[in-house]
C-alpha cells in the first residue's frame, strides 16, 4: 500500500511536468489572491460588508465564464486558451499589486 503520490510521471514526461510545475505556481497565487484581497478591503475600510460585496463581485464573472467556458474550450484551442487565462491572471495580479504599493490604495481596484 502506497502512502504517497507516485511523481515519476514528472521524471518521465517533460511536458506534464511543465504543466504541473505552472498549475502549482497558478493555485499557489489564486490562493495568496484569494486571501490577500479580503484582508486588504476590511484593512482599508473596517466594513464586513464591503468583504462580503467583493466576494459577490467576484462569483458574477466567475458564473458568467462557466457557462460559456466549455463551449469555447470546445471550439478553440485549449492550449491557447490557457495561457491567455494565466497571462491575465497574472496581468490582474501585477495590477493589484500596484494598487497595492500606492499609499492610499483604491478599493474599487
Amino acid at each position: 500500500m502506497k502512502f504517497f503520490i507516485d511523481f515519476s510521471i514528472l521524471l518521465r514526461n517533460r511536458n506534464y511536468r511543465f504543466l504541473y510545475i505552472g498549475q502549482f505556481v497558478s493555485f499557489t497565487g489564486t490562493m495568496i489572491t484569494s486571501v490577500a484581497l479580503p484582508y486588504q478591503i476590511y484593512y482599508e475600510t473596517q466594513s464586513t460588508l464591503m468583504v462580503g460585496l467583493l466576494s459577490l463581485i467576484q462569483l458574477i464573472p466567475m458564473v458568467i465564464t462557466m457557462l460559456f467556458g466549455g463551449v469555447l474550450a470546445d471550439h478553440y484551442n485549449r492550449r491557447k486558451i490557457l495561457l491567455i487565462a494565466e497571462s491575465l491572471l497574472a496581468i490582474g495580479c501585477l495590477l493589484f499589486a500596484l494598487n497595492a504599493s500606492f499609499t492610499e490604495p483604491r478599493v474599487w481596484i
